[in-house]
């Protein structure tokens, strides 16, 4: 094979190394939220920190900063946040996620640790 020829080659393997490495980036950065306790991924009986809404993160309910429980998870935007939390009566306040492909409401409680 000519010198040519093996520059040619690489030239054309770097746009597909290029997407390939995007690809592993940006399923690196979706992976991440399952690995930090996003809200995203939380689930009924989990804790939430005491962080500001935004960047709220499920944690342990020994933690010290464990302030609120999951006491119930709405998927969809139907229903009203304060309406959809109505079935569960020890609920605090909400958490609402909207807008960002998967909608759902979290049911918060104090935590009673």
């Amino acid at each position: 094979m000519s010198l040519f020829r093996r520059i040619y080659a690489k030239k054309q393997l770097r746009p597909f190394l290029f997407i390939l490495l995007m690809g592993v980036v940006v399923a690196l950065a979706y992976g991440a939220q399952y690995l930090v306790g996003s809200a995203d991924v939380a689930k009924v009986g989990q804790c939430m920190n005491d962080d500001p809404a935004p960047i709220m993160r499920t944690t342990d309910c020994d933690n010290e900063r464990a302030k609120w429980k999951i006491v119930g998870r709405i998927e969809g935007d139907d229903i009203p946040a304060d309406q959809a939390c109505a079935a569960y009566p020890q609920t605090s306040t909400y958490l609402e996620r909207t807008g960002r492909g998967e909608d759902y409401v979290l049911c918060l409680t104090e935590n009673p640790r």
